[in-house]
């Protein structure tokens, strides 16, 4: 049965626990045997960070609302590519190509585009093979400096990675 990760870790950053309390506390009044506050996840610049077990689906940016209405949704199978940030078991490429994928087809079940093939054809460059439904998406990666902290517990700008779709 599912199982719901919220990141309240709020010595590592404090929006997470800032935002990630009340986001536990809403899912643990509707599914409190499958709610579980947890430290820190990684992603913390897009708190409050949500895990969805087993499939380990990250979430991020959720309202305590949006976060129990996603939990819902995969209850039933179903993902919401919205706030959708990734699945911890797939590097960042991957993650990329399958929101992508998501986006265009239209796929929300949470065992759609199971990844068949990843290529690097260059430096930067991703190719993701993907089934169920089929698709490919190619990626280039590149770096960006926001100029600003990323986090509330950043004290320097940050950067980030991006992917832009090729095809």
């Amino acid at each position: 049965e599912p199982l719901y990760l919220a990141c309240v870790h709020g010595r590592h950053d404090t929006c997470c626990a800032v935002r990630g309390r009340p986001l536990a506390a809403a899912l643990a009044a509707v599914e409190p045997d499958r709610t579980w506050e947890c430290s820190h996840v990684g992603g913390c610049r897009f708190a409050p960070a949500l895990v969805l077990l087993p499939h380990g689906f990250v979430l991020g940016g959720t309202s305590p609302a949006q976060g129990v209405a996603a939990a819902a949704g995969y209850a039933d199978g179903v993902v919401d590519p919205a706030f959708l940030r990734g699945r911890s078991t797939d590097p960042p490429a991957v993650q990329a190509a399958q929101h992508h994928a998501r986006l265009v087809t239209g796929a929300r079940g949470v065992d759609a585009l199971r990844v068949v093939a990843v290529d690097a054809p260059g430096t930067g460059r991703w190719r993701v093979r993907m089934a169920g439904p089929d698709v490919e998406v190619e990626l280039a990666e590149r770096r960006v400096d926001p100029g600003r902290p990323l986090t509330c517990a950043a004290t320097a700008p940050g950067w980030m990675r991006e992917f832009d779709v090729l095809a």
